[in-house]
C-alpha cells in the first residue's frame, strides 16, 4: 500500500476539566502497563481523512478456522483464530504530520463479522517521547500508550482484545525521535465469541464465585496468584503465579503445558512466549455472578521450562517467567507450593472456566494418585451456593492443599454434567513429579530449578508471599560494564545499587563462562570480595595490563571470555545477571558496531536497575547498553544507575476555569512537553477547552503523564423577561423560550447550555386578564442547572367611551418595575388608577398635554385599569402590568 504524507492544518485540541486533583504516574493502574491518556487523533478535526484499512485475510483466515489442537482429556477454550500478517510501518497505514511538531501513523484493521480483535507486533522498537495506541470503532476501548518503556529484548508485544470488527493502530512520533521507532504486526486474532458473552455467561451454570462465602473466606489471598490468560489472541487458560525459595518475586506462573500447544511454545526450541496476554484479580465483587470486563492486564512471558511430553505422558506443566512483574502494578499474590508426593487430604481448585470470572471448586476427600504416579484426580463437591466443576479455559488451574500450597495444575477431567456433577472429576499433573520430570538433568524441562534456587532442589515446600511485601527497587547487584579490549584487556563491573554492603563470599556469589553456545559452565570464578553500598566490584584477567587492573578488586588466571562467550553472575545456584545467552552461539559477537560484545567497551544504561536473570533468553546489548570503541576504559570502576527513581514531578496542580488567564507552566528544566493548550512555558485553558486534557513530557528517564480537568461547574447564567400577550389562540398559546430568557451565556465559558423546561409550558384560553408566573431552567453540557422565573401578562379586551383617535395616549414602559409614563396629545380633565378589585390607587386632575409621570412603585405586582378623561369628554381605558 502507497504510504502518502499529509499535513494537518488544525491545532490539536486536546480536552481539559476543572477537577480536584491531577494525576502524576510513570505508569497508570489500568490495562496493559501503559502510560493511559488517549490517541492524539482523537483530538484532530472530523475533517481529516480516515486511515487506511488492512482487511483480515478471508484465504489466512479460513485456514486458521480449520486447524485444530486435539487433546481428549483438556479440551482448550478458543475464542478466535489466529491469523499471521505482515503489516509494518513502511508497507501499510498513513502518515500525518503535525504542525506542532511530530507525526502521525494509523493504520486501521478490520475483519468482517468479527466480535473482537487482538493483535500482535514484531521486531518493535518504541523510542522515547513515541506513543502507541489501539482502540475500537467507537471508541468504547482504548488501549496504551505505549512507550519505550515497554520495549523488550525480543521486540514482541501482544495486546488484549478490542470489541468490534475494527480497530485502529496509532503510532506518535514526536520530531526528535522521526525515523527511529519501527514495528511490525505479524499476528491479527479475528474473534468470534463476543467478549460479552465471555466475560458475562459461563457455558455451564453449575459454579461458585471465588467471593461467595462460606466458600472464598479463606482464600481471599490465593485468589490474587490467579491469572486468566489468552494465547495468540484465540485460546482462554488459567495459571498461578508462583514464590519461589529465594522469595525474590520473579514473576513465574505455572500453568499446564498443552496451553502452549497452538503457539509451539517450549522452552528449548521455542522459548519466546510474547503473544500471552495475562488478566489479573479478574473476579465478581460477590456471588451474584454480576462482573465488568476484566482489565488489568500484563503481556508477554518466556518458557523457562515445561514437559517435553505432550499429553498425558508427562505431567503436563509450563512454568513462565513474565516480561512485565504484575506485582508492580497490580494487587497479586505469589502462592506457596508444595514438591511433596503426599495427596491433599482437601482443598480447592481456583480456575477461569469459559473465560469467566474467577471461581472456586472444593473438594473435601483425599485426591487419588493417577496415571502411573503424574497425576492427582480428585471428585469436587457440593457447598452452600453450588456445585464448581471444571470446564475449558480452566486448563493450568492450580489444585491448593489447606495450606495454602499449590500441588498440582488442571490438565483435564471427564465429561461435563452439571445435572451430575458429583461424577465428574478433574486431573492435575502433580508438582512432585514435574519437580524433576522422570529425573531429567535440563533445568529446562523441571521445575525444581526456578521454585528452588536457594536449595538446589531440596526445599520441598514454600509458603506465599503476597506483593505488598516484595522489597524496594534495586535489591541487587548487576553488571555495569563489560570490557573486552587488546590482547587479555578483558573485565568485568558489578554494581552494588543497595544502602548496605554486600558480601560477594558470605553470600557465594561467583562469575559463569560458557563458551561457544555451551549449556555448562566452562569456567566458574568464586568472587572474594565486598561492595560497598553505590559502589562497583571489579573482576580483571591477570593480564589486563596496568590501567585496568589498578581498578581491579580481584583478578582471575585467566578470564577467558570472548565476544561470544555468554557471562553469568551467580548467587550461589540463582542466576542474578547474564551478558549473552547460555545455548546460542552468536558466531563472533552480539549486537553489532561498538554495541557489541567483540573487542569493545559496553556499559550499562543508568536506567537499568536489575539484571537480566534469565540467560536463556535472547540477547540484545543495545537495549540496556552503551558501546564505546576498544580500550575505552575511562569509565570503569564508578557507575551511575537512577534505580527506577521517576523524575515525573508534579507541574500543574492548580484548578482553572476555561475562561483563566493563561498559566505559567511549572515543569523541571529541559521537559518537553507534549498537549494542545500548552507550550514550553504557558498553558492555556481557554485553547484547550472543556474537558479532559492528557499530557505527555520527558524528563530523564522518564515518560511522564500528567492529566487535569476543567469541567463546568458552574450553573449557566440566566436572567428572565416578562411578556404580554395580545390574544390566545383556541389551542392555547405556546411559550417560545427566546421570548423569555434576554441572557444567554454559560458562566465560566466551557460550553453551551438550552432551555430544559418551562413550566407551565403554555397559556391556556381561559387565562385572559391573568398574569401567570412562568419558571423556566436551563441546564449546560456538564448538567448544571439554573433557573428564573418570568411573568406572562394577558391583556383583556377594552372598552372604550366618546370620540377616540388611536395615538392620542401612549404608556411605558409597560409591563413597569412601579414607574410609568403616559403621554397624550390631548388635554387630560382626569387620570385614575384601579385595581383588579376596582379599587383606586392614583388619580390626578386637570393635566397638560405632554408626559405624565405616575408612581405605583408601592403598589404590589399584578394587573391595574387605567381610566384618562379628556376635557372634551372622551374616555380612554388601558392596562398597566406591575413585574419587577
Amino acid at each position: 500500500m502507497k504510504i502518502g504524507i499529509k499535513i494537518v492544518t488544525q491545532s490539536l485540541v486536546i480536552i481539559i476539566a476543572y477537577y480536584l486533583f491531577a494525576a502524576w504516574q510513570p505508569f497508570p493502574l489500568t490495562a496493559q502497563t501503559s502510560l493511559g491518556g488517549h490517541p492524539l487523533s482523537w483530538s484532530l478535526s472530523s475533517e481529516n481523512e480516515a486511515p487506511p484499512v488492512e482487511e483480515i485475510p478471508l484465504a489466512a483466515l479460513e485456514a486458521s478456522k480449520k486447524a485444530t489442537f486435539p487433546d481428549s482429556l483438556s479440551p482448550l477454550m478458543q475464542i478466535a483464530y489466529p491469523v499471521q500478517t505482515s503489516w509494518s510501518l513502511s508497507s501499510s497505514g498513513d502518515w500525518v504530520s503535525l504542525p506542532e511538531g511530530g507525526r502521525l501513523w494509523r493504520l486501521t484493521i478490520r475483519g468482517q463479522g468479527a466480535k473482537h480483535i487482538s493483535v500482535s507486533f514484531n521486531k518493535l522498537f518504541l523510542p522515547k517521547g513515541s506513543l502507541l495506541y489501539l482502540y475500537n470503532k467507537n471508541r468504547t476501548k482504548c488501549i496504551g500508550g505505549f512507550s519505550f518503556h515497554n520495549n523488550q529484548k525480543h521486540g514482541e508485544l501482544s495486546t488484549e482484545p478490542l470489541p468490534g470488527e475494527q480497530i485502529t493502530i496509532e503510532y506518535f512520533e514526536p520530531e526528535a525521535a522521526k525515523g527511529q521507532g519501527q514495528f511490525n504486526i505479524c499476528r491479527v486474532s479475528y474473534g468470534y465469541v463476543p467478549l460479552e458473552q465471555i466475560f458475562a455467561k459461563t457455558l455451564y451454570d453449575c459454579h461458585v464465585n471465588i467471593n461467595c462465602s462460606p466458600e472464598g473466606d479463606n482464600w481471599q489471598r490465593a485468589k490474587k496468584s490467579i491469572t486468566m490468560m489468552i494465547i495468540n489472541g484465540a485460546f482462554v487458560c488459567t495459571g498461578t503465579l508462583i514464590n519461589n525459595s529465594a522469595e525474590d518475586f520473579t514473576p513465574y506462573v505455572l500453568t499446564s503445558r498443552h496451553c502452549l500447544t497452538p503457539a509451539n511454545y517450549d522452552a528449548v526450541t521455542q522459548p519466546i512466549a510474547s503473544d500471552i496476554v495475562f488478566y489479573w484479580n479478574y473476579a465478581a465483587p460477590d456471588c451474584s455472578g454480576v462482573v465488568s470486563s476484566p482489565s488489568s492486564t500484563t503481556s508477554g512471558a518466556f518458557v523457562v521450562a515445561n514437559a517435553a511430553e505432550t499429553g498425558v505422558a508427562g505431567s503436563d506443566f509450563a512454568l513462565l517467567r513474565l516480561n512485565e512483574n504484575p506485582a508492580d502494578w497490580f494487587d497479586v499474590y505469589f502462592a506457596g507450593y508444595s514438591s511433596e508426593n503426599i495427596a491433599p487430604s482437601s482443598g480447592v481448585s481456583l480456575h477461569h472456566p469459559g473465560g469467566q470470572a474467577l471461581k472456586i471448586a472444593t473438594f473435601a476427600s483425599p485426591a487419588i494418585s493417577y496415571i502411573s504416579d503424574r497425576y492427582w484426580r480428585v471428585y469436587f463437591m457440593q457447598t452452600p451456593n453450588g456445585f464448581s466443576v471444571t470446564e475449558g479455559g480452566s486448563s493450568g488451574a492450580p489444585l491448593f492443599d489447606l495450606n495454602e500450597r499449590v500441588t498440582g495444575q488442571l490438565y483435564g477431567g471427564s465429561n461435563i454434567n452439571c445435572a451430575d456433577p458429583a461424577t465428574d472429576w478433574s486431573i492435575y499433573g502433580k508438582i512432585a513429579y514435574s519437580w524433576n520430570n522422570n529425573g531429567s538433568t535440563d533445568p529446562r524441562r523441571r521445575l525444581s530449578d526456578w521454585l528452588d534456587p536457594v536449595d538446589n532442589g531440596q526445599n520441598l515446600s514454600q509458603e506465599g508471599l503476597s506483593a505488598a511485601e516484595r522489597p524496594t527497587q534495586c535489591a541487587k547487584p548487576f553488571f555495569s560494564e563489560y570490557v573486552e579490549g587488546y590482547a587479555l584487556q578483558r573485565c568485568l563491573e558489578i554494581y552494588n545499587p543497595t544502602e548496605d554492603t554486600i558480601n560477594l563470599a558470605e553470600s557465594a556469589y561467583s562469575l559463569a563462562f560458557y563458551f561457544e553456545g555451551n549449556t555448562l559452565a566452562g569456567s566458574v570464578i568464586p568472587l572474594t570480595g565486598a561492595i560497598p553500598p553505590k559502589s562497583v566490584y571489579v573482576v580483571c584477567d591477570n593480564d589486563a595490563g596496568i590501567y585496568l587492573l589498578a581498578l581491579a578488586n580481584q583478578t582471575a588466571l585467566p578470564i577467558f571470555f570472548n565476544g561470544d562467550d555468554a557471562v553469568v553472575l551467580f548467587k550461589g545456584s540463582r542466576v542474578i545477571d547474564a551478558i549473552g545467552q547460555i545455548g546460542s552461539d552468536p558466531g563472533i559477537e552480539w549486537g553489532t558496531g561498538n554495541t557489541s560484545t567483540q573487542n569493545n567497551t559496553i556499559r550499562r544504561k543508568t536506567e537499568i536497575s536489575k539484571g537480566d536473570n534469565n540467560p536463556y533468553d535472547h540477547f540484545d546489548p543495545a537495549l540496556e547498553w552503551e558501546g564505546y570503541p576498544i580500550a575505552t576504559f575511562n569509565g570503569m570502576g564508578i557507575h551511575d544507575c537512577s534505580c527506577n527513581n521517576y523524575t515525573c514531578v508534579p507541574g500543574l496542580l492548580n484548578n482553572y476555569s476555561c475562561d483563566a488567564a493563561d498559566v505559567p507552566l511549572v515543569l523541571p528544566p529541559g521537559a518537553v512537553l507534549w498537549g494542545t493548550g500548552a507550550s514550553d512555558t504557558l498553558f492555556s485553558p481557554a485553547q484547550a477547552g472543556f474537558g479532559i486534557h492528557n499530557f505527555i513530557y520527558i524528563q530523564g528517564l522518564d515518560t511522564c503523564r500528567f492529566e487535569i480537568m476543567i469541567a463546568d461547574t458552574l450553573a449557566p447564567k440566566i436572567a428572565c423577561k416578562d411578556l404580554s400577550i395580545n390574544q390566545i389562540p383556541a389551542e392555547g398559546y405556546l411559550l417560545d423560550p427566546s421570548e423569555l430568557v434576554e441572557i444567554e451565556q454559560s458562566s465560566d465559558n466551557c460550553g453551551t447550555w438550552e432551555v430544559i423546561e418551562l413550566s407551565p409550558a403554555s397559556i391556556l384560553p381561559g387565562q385572559t386578564g391573568q398574569v401567570i408566573s412562568v419558571q423556566i431552567t436551563a441546564q449546560d453540557a456538564s448538567g448544571n442547572q439554573s433557573q428564573c422565573s418570568s411573568k406572562v401578562v394577558v391583556i383583556a379586551p377594552v372598552t372604550q367611551h366618546g370620540t377616540f383617535e388611536p395615538g392620542q395616549v401612549q404608556t411605558w414602559p409597560n409591563p413597569s418595575s412601579g414607574l410609568v409614563n403616559i403621554q397624550t396629545n390631548k388635554a387630560i380633565f382626569k387620570i385614575e388608577i384601579r385595581d383588579m378589585n376596582g379599587r383606586l390607587q392614583w388619580s390626578a386632575r386637570q393635566q397638560e398635554v405632554g408626559i405624565i409621570p405616575i408612581d405605583l412603585s408601592n403598589q404590589p405586582d399584578g394587573l391595574y385599569y387605567s381610566s384618562i378623561t379628556f376635557l372634551d369628554g372622551s374616555i380612554q381605558l388601558g392596562k398597566i402590568v406591575l413585574a419587577r
